[in-house]
């Protein structure tokens, strides 16, 4: 449960891509969470296999990026 002073910041892919390690150090070390909850991913399955680099880095990379 959170209580009245806990903040939840919730980031779009336009303002954060988890793909790019160098952005997610950044943003990570601005807001200074306690805690980071992933929910991002790339679900276009047809996109994703036409695109499997991307998909990679969305996916796989970007939640090693969070770490």
């Amino acid at each position: 449960m959170l209580g009245p002073d806990h903040t939840v910041t919730g980031l779009t892919h336009a303002e954060l891509d988890v793909g790019d390690a160098a952005a997610v150090r950044h943003r990570v070390a601005a807001l200074g969470p306690d805690v980071v909850v992933n929910c991002a991913a790339w679900t276009a399955v047809d996109d994703c296999e036409a695109n499997p680099e991307r998909a990679h880095r969305v996916n796989a990379k970007g939640p090693a990026n969070l770490v």
